[in-house]
């Protein structure tokens, strides 16, 4: 019940957001991107084929230059 609250609270949002993905994580596939992507339609999406779960650990340097990017524009 709680996951649903949040997915219908998530679905609400209208603001700009930025999903971090390395596609070698062990957890979270691809089709759990596309899903997000399905909620929510406007998710700019960055992704990292060589970075896995700890994508922020993986790509730091990317990741911290990706961030100061996508917040110069909001």
């Amino acid at each position: 019940a709680l996951m649903k609250e949040c997915e219908t609270y998530i679905k609400s949002l209208s603001i700009p957001m930025m999903a971090i993905w390395g596609l070698k994580d062990f957890c979270f596939d691809e089709s759990y991107l596309k899903y997000w992507k399905k909620i929510c339609p406007h998710l700019k999406v960055e992704k990292f084929f060589d970075a896995g779960h700890w994508c922020f650990e993986d790509k730091t340097k990317e990741i911290a230059e990706l961030s100061e990017k996508f917040w110069a524009t909001l």
